[in-house]
């Protein structure tokens, strides 16, 4: 009486069960490699938005001190106006 294929034994361990394994790994690995392209690209994205965001926060700081910059100089003027009024006014 001949075994079937599927229940045929290699030192305890039958084909149909080494079949099952086998499509089992390559469910996990399929699915494993899946997520971590996804992430990978996931990451990437995130990584040129984020250069992005810092360029843009570049530019926004930059302009920021140009004005501050220009506050400063009209408030020094004012300051040097307001000196020189008060020394008009004590001279007179």
């Amino acid at each position: 009486m001949e075994t079937p294929i599927g229940d045929q034994q290699i030192k305890g361990l039958r084909l149909r069960d080494l079949i099952t394994i086998i499509a089992c790994t390559v469910s996990i690995v399929t699915t494993v490699m899946i997520s971590y392209f996804k992430l990978k690209s996931d990451i990437a994205t995130n990584m040129q938005v984020n250069v992005t965001d810092v360029r843009l926060f570049e530019l926004r700081i930059s302009t920021m001190e140009a004005n501050l910059k220009a506050v400063q100089a009209q408030i020094d003027a004012l300051r040097t106006d307001i000196f020189i009024n008060r020394r008009s006014i004590e001279n007179k």
